[in-house]
């Protein structure tokens, strides 16, 4: 969910509020001020809080462990607007970042907390043609942290991530989707897989790792004609093959089937472009035999 209050002032400064509710919340606010009327140049000041629950397995079919990571920041950015591309920018701030168990085992190692100040540096590029089924454009996301403090037992405290798509339209309302995403942080769990088209056929966070590499194919084909309510319908399928590593400081992470081996997925899906939203109905199997059946509202990937 998110809100936003435009033209503040005459340089249309804007009053950025972002709100995510659930397993894993987050709340950030943030002002977004131009550095002079139409100027591609901005600062943006933002707090944000960050609450990621995640469970370990080690290959069981319960967890072991649950486990909270919890991160504040505050920062100030100064960015490039990138045209009708996307936007550069570069931040400086503080933050608190906590990881504990809340339940389980104990697989925390040390105390595996800093307060620290960091740098970061951003990069975001859309020009895809629609936001949940294109045909067009491309995406990337990229970012990189680092902390200037370090974790118990680490030579350094960082956070990169990125995430790029590619859709290629061959005609005939088929698209096939090339899509790859993949992380690095010091904080352990940063990064899950598991639901529709990250690792199909396994519950939603069912994997977790300091270290993920995720690759799909996805293919689907607009039916020549619409639903009962008039929306457009598609039918389609992907492939997936992911791969997650636990360095950061978990206990008994080197024994665990869940990390340093390859998952393959697939899953077929229904899905239909409503005035709410993109909807699916999709079944999904995994090389770890998990099957699953999926409802979901949002895009995906």
């Amino acid at each position: 969910m998110n809100h936003t209050m435009q033209w503040l002032n005459r340089w249309g400064g804007e009053w950025r509020n972002d709100l995510r509710i659930g397993k894993d919340g987050y709340l950030s606010t943030s002002f977004y001020q131009p550095l002079g009327a139409g100027s591609a140049l901005f600062i943006q000041p933002e707090i944000s809080y960050e609450s990621q629950d995640y469970e370990w397995y080690r290959g069981r079919d319960y967890p072991d462990s649950h486990i909270r990571n919890r991160i504040f920041e505050s920062q100030v950015a100064l960015g490039l607007e990138l045209g009708n591309y996307g936007l550069i920018r570069g931040s400086l701030g503080w933050a608190a970042i906590k990881s504990e168990p809340t339940e389980g085992i104990q697989l925390i190692e040390d105390d595996l907390s800093i307060r620290s100040g960091f740098a970061k540096v951003s990069l975001e590029l859309d020009t895809l043609d629609h936001v949940a089924f294109p045909k067009s454009g491309f995406a990337l996301h990229a970012q990189g942290i680092h902390f200037l403090e370090t974790f118990s037992g680490q030579s350094e405290a960082t956070d990169y991530a990125i995430d790029a798509m590619v859709p290629i339209h061959w005609g005939d309302e088929f698209v096939t989707i090339i899509s790859a995403k993949a992380g690095q942080s010091s904080i352990p769990g940063r990064y899950a897989l598991g639901g529709l088209f990250n690792l199909s056929g396994s519950a939603y966070g069912r994997y977790s790792g300091s270290e993920m590499v995720l690759g799909r194919l996805i293919g689907y084909k607009r039916l020549p004609t619409k639903g009962y309510f008039g929306f457009p319908i598609y039918v389609g399928g992907s492939f997936e093959m992911g791969r997650l590593e636990e360095r950061s400081g978990l206990n008994f992470s080197h024994d665990s089937p869940d990390v340093g081996r390859w998952i393959k997925s697939g899953s077929v899906f229904v899905a239909a472009n409503s005035l709410l939203g993109p909807v699916y109905l999709a079944l999904g199997h995994n090389s770890r035999d998990d099957t699953a059946i999926y409802f979901y509202w949002g895009v995906p990937y």
